[in-house]
């Protein structure tokens, strides 16, 4: 993964500085979008939705056991909360109007989803689980191009690699076992915002994006009792993807 983020912010910084080498210089302190370097922070609300699903396996690896237990049905889940990342990047900004550039974002988002499941078994009876999914933070380095309407305000496209921390936690209710797991993956995030340039070097941003991150599964062991060590519990949470709307402010330099 590291080594993903520092070649996608290498692509970013060369695509931009010969661009930047050949920028006339900017005399006018009439408010523009501009070319140059970046940084920006930004705030907004965010609903996360994902499908909570799992597989019980009361015998786990025995040969000859019994067939692991899918959930009596898949549950869809959404939650919504704050969200906000801080940002930086370049662009240029070509006498045509069109902009490219890039930038990397890091934020913090508290969305989770979770739901109880249940599973039964036609020996051991019922046993229910909690599925709890949880994204921590975010890093999002972007190919940006865009388009001015007028001196003031611009419009882009954004196309990105979101990078993103989850948490997943599973409990098994009746005997109060708890266990934990992160997982870091890569995801898919288009966005679409405008900018209006207040002054030569502050502007507002506003911005909606999607992100996708496909499937998290995880297994987990031992989670009935010391007695049965190799019952065995595969938590999925399906087709996870999160709607942003945000709003920021923008310095160049």
């Amino acid at each position: 993964m590291k080594k993903t983020l520092s070649l996608t912010a290498l692509t970013l910084a060369l695509a931009t500085s010969s661009a930047f080498a050949a920028a006339p210089a900017t005399t006018s302190t009439t408010p523009s979008i501009r070319s140059g370097f970046l940084i920006g922070v930004e705030g907004g609300y965010s609903m996360m939705r994902g499908k909570v699903d799992g597989i019980f396996d009361t015998d786990g690896p025995i040969p000859g056991g019994e067939p692991p237990i899918p959930a009596a049905r898949q549950i869809s889940k959404k939650a919504s909360t704050f969200v906000g990342d801080v940002l930086m990047g370049a662009r240029y900004v070509f006498k045509n109007g069109i902009t490219l550039g890039g930038d990397v974002s890091l934020g913090y988002d508290g969305n989770h989803i979770s739901s109880p499941l249940t599973y039964n078994d036609p020996l051991a009876g019922t046993t229910e689980f909690g599925n709890k999914l949880k994204r921590t933070y975010f890093i999002t380095p972007s190919f940006i191009v865009g388009k001015t309407f007028t001196p003031r305000l611009h419009g882009f496209i954004k196309l990105g690699l979101g990078v993103s921390k989850f948490k997943n936690e599973i409990k098994n209710i009746a005997v109060n076992r708890t266990f934990r797991s992160s997982k870091t993956t890569i995801g898919f995030v288009p966005t679409i915002g405008l900018e209006y340039a207040l002054t030569q070097r502050i502007s507002l941003t506003g911005s909606l994006s999607y992100e996708r991150y496909g499937d998290l599964k995880k297994k987990y062991v031992n989670v009935v009792s010391n007695a049965n060590p190799t019952a065995e519990y595969t938590s999925r949470i399906r087709k996870v993807n999160f709607f942003t709307a945000k709003a920021g402010v923008t310095f160049h330099f």
